[in-house]
């Protein structure tokens, strides 16, 4: 019996100690993936970005939901990318404390968001996946070289096949600067454009180059009506050659799809149709030509605006959007202002009908059309259905303050979402300055300064802030709902204090009283010595409270909670 119990204690202190041991073991594992991440900060950033060659940058708020779910998988993603050839350094920013005067300088608006650096310089917004491996994947393929070395003519010939337009340096040696800005614009544009360089001698004898650069047009878009080889004569440096890509690369009319779309800036306007590029002249040509010849009016100035073509069955949905019918034997056109306000031709398409259109556009006589579900029937519920066309009445009602969600149909984390704040929206039913809605941004257009920052965005308008609404960065519980409305609605709630804590019925009447009274320090010329004579009245009231006997029935009334 007495070896019985010895093995016993035996076998707990291995047991304990082995637990310890694994504990410990977890803890170094943790620390050392934290450590993977860097962390800047306000004092240190400037310094630290320049150590490091590439590096992606997380700007985060500690409180943000998003943020928090993206922290393991951007830990894992920093562990294996520190050992990529080259290494890629991950590093994070904490927008809320010490890295606040870092994030407004790099235009942070919402958490999180990753921007890609090199040798110190901002390359760009970071838009690829986010959990570990698709990070891993994004940074390896920006990574890789951004142009093809072309050695023969034929190589040469073979890279003007293609539809998109191509970027070649032709360059006698490596040590150039305009070589050098060449690679490194190559190196960060290669997501969006094409590049190719060549030293062969027989390339640049037959085309007539030497230390140059130039845009060649695709032979598929190549047109009478503007170069189609267009040469850099600027500076040598990124900045410059970069702006020069960004104004030239698509030409007067431009061919738009779905992975180059972004490129095109508003305010735009987009012929569509069949699209097909052959050798033998074909109805695209034909169209294309005809936008060329009104866009060519509109190429520079004040008044310059954006072209494009794309293909009728490639942006079904979007012609759909706008009320057009896609099946249409002519080119369909539509377009978006400088606010993102989208508009469509009603009427058959020809020059003069275009240029109508454009001189409409930028004399500001046309109306926006407006996507928009239906107006909802019944509409009593604690949250409120918005649709485009009530949303001024119902989120820019300046007498509330709004907290609203935007979301898209198939999003189930918004679904989880929408079922808090009818939670939040009972709790607070009788708060009748708060209002709780919901959008389907798939189904209505969103009017700025709202964006989607992921799905779900939400936002909070108070009353004095219609223009500018705080975008939430909070949890998605009921208690991070509570806390944030409560710490930024306009006028303190009746039942909750700053904090999200539940007044009692005694707590909610002095609370009341006293935010009352303070109101009267500023109205009246003896403020101070109403403020003075209500506390006293307080103070007076407690005092008889503790001497008067209470039955059981006063206690319990004395206690009850509003909520």
């Amino acid at each position: 019996m007495l070896l019985m119990k010895k093995r016993l204690k035996t076998m707990k202190f291995i047991y304990e100690i082995s637990t310890f041991i694994c504990v410990c073991i977890s803890v170094l594992i943790s620390k050392t993936k934290c450590d993977d991440v860097l962390v800047f900060t306000d004092n240190d950033f400037n310094e630290n970005i320049k150590k490091q060659h590439v590096v992606l940058v997380k700007f985060f708020s500690p409180g943000c939901g998003h943020c928090k779910a993206l922290a393991p998988e951007f830990e894992k993603a920093a562990s294996i990318l520190r050992f990529n050839n080259p290494p890629v350094a991950l590093a994070e920013v904490d927008c809320t404390s010490t890295g606040q005067t870092t994030c407004n300088k790099f235009g942070v608006k919402g958490y999180p968001s990753l921007k890609v650096f090199s040798d110190g310089e901002l390359l760009y917004a970071y838009d690829g996946p986010r959990d570990a491996d698709g990070i891993v994947a994004y940074m390896k393929m920006k990574l890789s070289p951004g142009s093809q070395e072309l050695k023969t003519l034929e190589q040469f010939d073979s890279c003007l096949e293609d539809i998109d337009n191509v970027v070649i340096g032709f360059f006698e040696n490596h040590d150039s600067e305009l070589y050098k800005s060449f690679r490194r614009l190559a190196d960060t544009q290669k997501q969006h454009y094409r590049f190719a360089y060549t030293f062969s001698n027989r390339i640049m004898t037959k085309y007539g180059y030497r230390n140059d650069v130039v845009l060649f047009r695709s032979k598929k878009l190549q047109t009478k009506q503007e170069q189609s080889q267009l040469r850099y004569d600027g500076k040598p440096t990124l900045y410059e050659m970069r702006s020069w890509l960004t104004a030239s690369y698509h030409g007067l009319v431009g061919y738009r799809t779905h992975s180059n779309r972004e490129q095109f800036e508003a305010p735009f306007i987009v012929a569509y149709c069949d699209v097909e590029f052959s050798g033998k002249p074909t109805d695209t040509r034909y169209w294309r030509n005809r936008v060329m010849a009104v866009a060519r009016k509109y190429a520079k100035g004040p008044r310059r605006i954006t072209f494009a073509i794309s293909d009728a069955s490639e942006f079904r949905q979007e012609l759909l959007d706008f009320d057009l019918d896609p099946s249409a034997e002519k080119p369909l056109v539509a377009a978006r202002d400088d606010s993102q306000r989208r508009y469509a031709m009603r009427t058959d398409f020809s020059i003069e009908a275009l240029e109508k259109f454009v001189e409409d556009l930028l004399d500001g006589s046309m109306k926006p059309y407006i996507k928009s579900d239906p107006l909802p029937l019944n509409d009593d519920g604690l949250v409120k259905v918005v649709v485009r066309t009530n949303f001024d009445e119902i989120v820019n009602d300046p007498t509330k303050d709004v907290l609203l969600e935007l979301y898209a149909s198939w999003c189930q984390v918004c679904k989880h979402v929408a079922e808090k704040l009818e939670e939040v929206a009972e709790k607070l039913k009788n708060e009748t300055g708060i209002v709780f809605a919901r959008m389907d941004v798939t189904t209505n257009d969103l009017p700025r300064p709202y964006y989607i920052k992921g799905y779900p965005s939400l936002y909070f308008a108070t009353k004095n802030s219609k223009s500018s609404p705080k975008l939430y960065q909070g949890g998605f519980t009921v208690r991070d709902f509570l806390q944030f409305v409560a710490a930024e609605s306009s006028d303190p709630l009746n039942g909750y204090d700053r904090k999200g804590q539940k007044l009692s019925f005694i707590a909610f009447h002095l609370y009341s009283d006293m935010s009352t009274s303070v109101s009267r320090v500023t109205s009246s010329p003896n403020g101070i010595q109403n403020v003075i004579r209500d506390v006293n009245h307080h103070i007076l009231k407690k005092e008889l409270d503790g001497v008067r006997p209470k039955s059981r029935d006063s206690r319990k009334y004395s206690n009850q909670s509003l909520a």
